[in-house]
């Protein structure tokens, strides 16, 4: 059974806000760009990026299904193992709301076992001053850190769906910050790097500013 109108109006709507705030900036996005697709009562979400044999096609890469099951109002979250096939995401599998799969956090310490490390880094989430002290700005996402970027997102999905998990990890921050994991892809990053380098290069220097002429001045 596909969604309603107005489900799919709203699902829609959710989907749009998720991949919008991830998308890499423009000019990455031919090398690497993030997806969605909506089938029956299934949402995919997906990486897309060049084929490396025929860069003119492109390829979608699995990240995760979430799955409406409509008998118990429960979204269902999955993710693909490496025999190719979708798992429960555990240990929270099920949610009351699209938005609240789309947010789901990492909080076994197991995703560095499920996730494909051939073509990503996991970094953790350091606090901005953490960040501006150690890591170079030619590989910020946005130009921005990577804890306020995460820190609005959780602000702005509890203000506009209520959420509760949101509130929780916004109220105890110094703590629920070391629980994210940052999914580095490294082409991005070495894009992004690239990028920045050529972009300073590209930079006119500061002219340099000429010491006042001394006047001698005979004495009287």
């Amino acid at each position: 059974m596909a969604f309603t109108d107005s489900e799919r109006a709203a699902n829609l709507a959710a989907l749009k806000w998720f991949v919008q705030r991830r998308r890499p900036p423009e000019d990455i996005r031919p090398k690497l760009d993030i997806g969605y697709a909506v089938v029956g009562q299934t949402v995919d979400l997906f990486e897309i990026r060049p084929d490396w044999q025929d860069p003119s096609t492109t390829r979608h890469t699995p990240v995760a299904r979430i799955r409406y099951i409509r008998s118990k109002a429960q979204w269902r979250l999955y993710w693909m193992r490496s025999d190719l096939k979708w798992h429960a995401y555990e240990p929270s599998p099920e949610h009351e709301s699209l938005q609240d799969a789309l947010a789901v956090v990492d909080e076994d310490g197991e995703f560095a076992s499920r996730c494909n490390m051939s073509m990503v880094t996991l970094e953790p989430v350091l606090s901005t001053s953490e960040q501006n002290a150690s890591v170079h700005r030619h590989v910020w996402h946005r130009d921005q850190t990577d804890e306020a970027q995460l820190k609005r997102l959780l602000e702005d999905h509890n203000r506009w769906t209520g959420s509760k998990r949101a509130r929780e990890l916004l109220d105890n921050w110094a703590v629920s910050r070391t629980k994210f994991l940052k999914v580095f892809p490294t082409e991005y990053k070495r894009a992004l790097a690239e990028i920045n380098e050529k972009k300073a290069l590209e930079e006119p220097a500061t002219p340099a500013v000429a010491a006042p002429e001394k006047v001698a001045v005979p004495a009287k």
